[in-house]
C-alpha cells in the first residue's frame, strides 16, 4: 500500500505538474485498470512484511527488492518498516525527508500505469521522475495531504508514452514522511528485439501483404519467393535467432531464389524493399557469425578479414540493386566467418 502512495503521489505530481508529460488521474482503481494498454502486466507489491500489530517498526534490507524493481532509500540506516496505528498494524513503508528512489525493471516493458496506496501527513511531496534516457523532469510539490488513517489509492496513465526508469520521492517538510501500503506498476509488454529471423518474417508478411496488389502474373512470382523464404525459417537452418548453423547454406540458396522470383517481378517497384528487406536478413546473419569468430580467441584472422571483405562487396553490390549476386558476395562472407 505504500508502494501505491508513492506511486499514486507520483502519478498525480506527474500528471498535473510536468508540462512535458500528459497523464490521466485516477481515483477508482476499477477505471484505472480499463485505461491501461490492452497487453499491460500489472506487477503488484503490497509490502505484505509480517510485524506485530502496532510494534514500532523493524528494518527492511535497503535496498529493499519488489516485484517491479526495487525501492531504495536515501539513508541506509533508517528503521523503514512501521505498524501504524489506527490501520491495525498494516505494514508500511515510510520514506523519510532524505527521499527514496523507486526503480522500475526495464525488461518487464514500458510504464504505462502506476498506483499507490498511502497513508499521508501534513506534508507536500516533491518528485523527480528519471527517463530511460537519465534526463529528469523535475515536477513541483504537490498540495499538502491531511493527516490520514486509512490507505487512500490513487493512480495515474502514462498516455503520453514517456520512458519512465525512476521516481524519487521527497517529503517537503523538515519531519515529513510518506508512509506507502502498497504498489501496483502496469507494464505494457515490452517489443521483442529485432532478430535475423525476426527481420525474415517481416520481409514474408510484407510480401504476403503485396500479393494481391500484383498481377495475376506477377503473383506467380511473388507466391514462388514466399514459398521459398519460407523455407529459409526452416529452424535446422538456424543455431541462435542470429546464427546460422552448419546447415546454413541451404538458408542462402533459398534465398538466392526468393531474390531471382522477386527480380522477374515486372512490377519491380512492388518488390524493391523486399529485395532490400533479403539483403538485410543476409547482412544480419553474416555480422553476427562475424561476431561469433571474433570472440573466439583462437579464431584464424585471415579468414575474418576475408570475410568482411566480401561482406563490404556484398553490400557495394546491394547498393547497386546487383541483388543475386549480392546474395552470392553474402554467402562467401558467410562461409569465411563460419570456418575461421
Amino acid at each position: 500500500m505504500i508502494r501505491q502512495l508513492a506511486a499514486a503521489t507520483i502519478l498525480l505530481t506527474w500528471a498535473i505538474l510536468c508540462s512535458t508529460t500528459h497523464a490521466d488521474e485516477f481515483d477508482n482503481e476499477a477505471d484505472w485498470l480499463a485505461s491501461l494498454c490492452s497487453d499491460n502486466t500489472v506487477v503488484a507489491e503490497p509490502l505484505d512484511i509480517e510485524i506485530e500489530p502496532f510494534s514500532n517498526g523493524i528494518a527492511v534490507p535497503n535496498p529493499h527488492t519488489t516485484t517491479f524493481g526495487g525501492i531504495e532509500l536515501n539513508e541506509q540506516d533508517l528503521i523503514s518498516v512501521f505498524a501504524l496505528r489506527g490501520i491495525g498494524g498494516e505494514a508500511a513503508l515510510g520514506i523519510p525527508s532524505s527521499g527514496a528512489t523507486l526503480n522500475f525493471d526495464g525488461s518487464l516493458g514500458m510504464v504505462n500505469g502506476l498506483s499507490i496506496s498511502y497513508i499521508g501527513n501534513e506534508s507536500a511531496i516533491d518528485i523527480t521522475f528519471v527517463d530511460g534516457t537519465t534526463e529528469t523532469v523535475l515536477c513541483p510539490e504537490t498540495p499538502n495531504f491531511d493527516q490520514n488513517t486509512e490507505s487512500i489509492f490513487h493512480a495515474w496513465t502514462n498516455t503520453s508514452g514517456v520512458d519512465v526508469a525512476s521516481i524519487v520521492l521527497r517529503p517537503t517538510a523538515e519531519n515529513g514522511a510518506i508512509f506507502l501500503t502498497g504498489t501496483d506498476v502496469a507494464f505494457c509488454n515490452a517489443d521483442a528485439p529485432e532478430t535475423c529471423q525476426s527481420m525474415l518474417q517481416d520481409t514474408i508478411d510484407a510480401l504476403n501483404a503485396k500479393l494481391p496488389l500484383a498481377s495475376a502474373s506477377d503473383q506467380v512470382w511473388i507466391a514462388e519467393a514466399i514459398y521459398e523464404l519460407e523455407c529459409s525459417q526452416n529452424p535446422l537452418f538456424f543455431q541462435t535467432e542470429n546464427r546460422l548453423s552448419d546447415f546454413g547454406c541451404y538458408f542462402f540458396n533459398h534465398n538466392f531464389y526468393a531474390t531471382y522470383y522477386l527480380e522477374c517481378v515486372g512490377e519491380d517497384a512492388l518488390v524493391e524493399d523486399c529485395l532490400i528487406g533479403i539483403q538485410d536478413v543476409l547482412g544480419c546473419v553474416v555480422d553476427a557469425e562475424i561476431e561469433y569468430a571474433l570472440a573466439n580467441p583462437d579464431a584464424n584472422s585471415n579468414l575474418i578479414l576475408y570475410s568482411e571483405y566480401f561482406e563490404d562487396y556484398a553490400e557495394q553490390f546491394a547498393d547497386a540493386e546487383l541483388y543475386m549476386e549480392a546474395v552470392l558476395l553474402h554467402f562467401y562472407a558467410w562461409l569465411f566467418a563460419n570456418n575461421a
